[in-house]
């Protein structure tokens, strides 16, 4: 999933998810956040989400590998948010990745 990530709530930089949980998630990008920054993450959804989470949240970079991405720590998570994310993740964990079969035959 494709983010906007940044030491700010503008989130200036971009990054791509490769996990996410209520506590946090990785960050893949090529620009480093330092280990125990304060890192704000805007959620960009697809238009097939059933819940639109386009909010910014904020966590503490938890570890940073070079050139790879960093690990964020959520902070301050508002029930509503961690509802959408649970929803989110279920969304992709339903979803079929790319070239699975869907099951559905044509």
């Amino acid at each position: 999933m494709e983010v906007d990530w940044g030491n700010t709530p503008a989130c200036a930089h971009p990054g791509r998810l490769t996990s996410l949980s209520v506590g946090g998630c990785f960050v893949q990008t090529e620009v480093n956040a330092r280990t125990g920054s304060i890192v704000f993450l805007r959620l960009l959804l697809a238009p097939e989400a059933r819940n639109a989470l386009e909010g910014v949240l904020m966590g503490r970079a938890a570890y940073n590998l070079e050139g790879v991405g960093f690990g964020l720590e959520f902070m301050r998570l508002k029930p509503d948010d961690e509802r959408d994310i649970r929803d989110l993740v279920e969304f992709y964990l339903e979803s079929p990745g790319p070239g699975e079969d869907d099951g559905e035959t044509s």
